[in-house]
């Protein structure tokens, strides 16, 4: 056959015949959708498809990025368009009350201009505790 056909013809048939070793052995779908309504219960309801079949395949699951997203928008259709529409999706934590917890951020978007802002809010009522622009060569740490 070798002598037939050269190497680099017979791999050029075997993409465009889309034939694959690579999931030869395919995970059973069932396995892989009990899998994925797991992730969902956790943390994984913040995840795309990407990122879940990342997971799949961490875990040992053989399976294709199609066959995850297609799970995906059957498990979760409700997080696949909020997705889809990229709409920020808050965390949901437990607060005890105002000034409770309190979130620190830095922003070097305007660094080109020597501006940089730092700010705080609070985590109870979202009000905004502080804010800093500060100018100059180099942005300052907010760590206190």
């Amino acid at each position: 056959m070798a002598d037939i056909l050269d190497i680099d013809t017979l791999l050029r048939f075997y993409f465009r015949l889309n034939v694959s070793q690579k999931y030869k052995n395919k995970t059973d779908l069932i396995q892989v959708a009990a899998f994925l309504q797991k992730q969902m219960e956790k943390s994984g309801w913040l995840h795309g498809y990407r990122w879940m079949y990342t997971k799949c395949c961490i875990e040992g699951l053989v399976v294709d990025g199609e066959s995850v997203r297609v799970l995906l928008q059957i498990i979760d259709p409700e997080g696949v368009e909020l997705r889809k529409s990229r709409r920020l999706r808050r965390r949901i934590y437990f607060n005890h009350g105002p000034n409770y917890t309190w979130h620190l951020d830095s922003n070097d978007k305007l660094k080109s201009f020597g501006i940089f802002i730092n700010g705080c809010l609070d985590g109870f009522s979202r009000h905004i505790i502080w804010l800093q622009a500060s100018g100059g060569g180099k942005a300052r740490s907010i760590a206190y």
